[in-house]
């Protein structure tokens, strides 16, 4: 049974949310589940209603050269030299030229573990180095989406190798019995589009602060896991997927799953913790993303904002919680990098990085001071309060700082 959600005051399929959001942050995501279910559909009436362009590949039908290019000799127009340029399927160029005018641009691999082994090959270039050919396509607009039957059910299927995997957040689709029934009876047209607000993308340093803090607590014991046979069609812990899904995560947080109550109170409809299972388990696998979600929870335990305030009352994580301690010392680094160049904010973090040195956990915070540090670089303002003695917890953590560069008072 597909579970649905509410989000911006209506109920979302899970599936369908997760993949409008990794359309919209640029993550590839590849739609798992038996025949007939609409993925293809569904995943151009998307396209769609973002107003994205759309071109949907076949796997079964795929060629090498649509993907690693036709070599063809052509002359340099400066120098008149010849050389050779491998022109892939004229689909890689329309991305390039939508993305010119700054419309996304979505590809589909349908059918995706039907494809040779020699498309899925190239296919690595793509999804990681967006390139097809001698074509680079442009990052900031160009989308993959994916789409495969199990494969105890595919025609002639070919396992997707884990390097492949890595590069994709994976989700189990089934088709939402009630947007069957409405398109029986009033007809199937494009589906609602859930937009994200333009400014998702500033919560990813966050997202990097609370996995850099889960990391280090955990001394990096589920950074990657070990490739083995069964990670084949799977999702894995590696650096590129625990980074992938924090631009995800940061996607996820910029919606509204809040709900007005019977009082017209707004409340908690549940849906975001939903959307982070499903996200992380379809990246990272169902192992990680157990232990990551639940230090990425305790978050509402800190006050990050409260603590700038009042840095000398601020009640600090004890000793007794030493996931809380990295959890803040982390979101008080991204916290001061969002603010910029505001130097009250900069002494107040610094007076809170002292007191965590004076409270015996200066060597959890020591990351965070070093990361702080290298705001110094081309700030007068605050290379004078250093200077002056007004950032109290910098000389605590010289010697973990020695090796930023001089700074320049100017």
């Amino acid at each position: 049974m597909s579970i649905t959600v509410w989000c911006n005051n209506r109920d979302v399929p899970a599936t369908e949310l997760l993949l409008q959001v990794c359309m919209q942050v640029g993550q590839p995501i590849i739609m798992w589940g038996p025949d007939g279910e609409a993925k293809s559909e569904l995943v151009e009436g998307y396209a769609r209603s973002l107003k994205y362009g759309f071109y949907r590949f076949i796997g079964s039908t795929a060629d090498p050269t649509d993907i690693g290019g036709v070599p063809v000799k052509v002359e340099d127009p400066d120098t008149g030299e010849p050389y050779v340029f491998r022109i892939p399927n004229k689909v890689f160029h329309a991305a390039m030229e939508s993305g010119k005018k700054g419309i996304p641009f979505v590809i589909m691999f349908d059918e995706m573990n039907t494809c040779p082994p020699a498309v899925l090959a190239a296919l690595l270039n793509v999804l990681t180095g967006f390139q097809a050919g001698d074509v680079f396509l442009p990052r900031e607009t160009t989308r993959f989406v994916a789409a495969a039957n199990p494969p105890s059910i595919a025609v002639n299927p070919t396992d997707l190798g884990v390097p492949t995997c890595t590069r994709l957040t994976h989700v189990n689709h089934l088709l939402d019995p009630q947007t069957w029934v409405n398109g029986l009876l009033n007809g199937f047209q494009d589906p609602p589009a859930t937009f994200l607000p333009k400014d998702w993308s500033t919560r990813t340093p966050e997202m990097y602060a609370l996995l850099a803090g889960f990391q280090q607590r955990t001394r990096f014991l589920y950074m990657r896991e070990e490739a083995k046979p069964q990670h084949v069609n799977l999702p894995r812990a590696v650096p590129r997927s625990w980074t992938n899904l924090c631009h995800v995560l940061a996607g996820l947080e910029g919606l509204d799953f809040t709900k007005s109550s019977k009082d017209g109170e707004q409340e908690d409809a549940g849906g975001l913790l939903v959307m982070q299972n499903l996200a992380a388990e379809g990246t990272i696998g169902q192992g990680c993303a157990t232990e990551f979600l639940e230090f990425l929870r305790m978050r509402d335990k800190v006050d990050i904002d409260k603590a700038l305030a009042d840095p000398t009352s601020y009640e600090l994580p004890g000793d007794e919680t030493p996931d809380l301690q990295y959890l803040f010392a982390n979101l008080l680094s991204a916290e001061m990098r969002a603010r910029g160049q505001d130097l009250k904010s900069y002494k107040a973090t610094w007076e809170l990085l002292a007191r965590a040195k004076r409270g015996g956990w200066g060597d959890i915070a020591g990351p965070a001071a070093y990361s702080l540090s290298s705001l110094l670089n081309g700030w007068g303002a605050a290379v004078k309060a250093l200077k002056n003695g007004e950032l109290p917890g910098f000389g605590a953590y010289l010697s973990m700082v020695s090796a930023i560069a001089q700074f320049d008072s100017e």
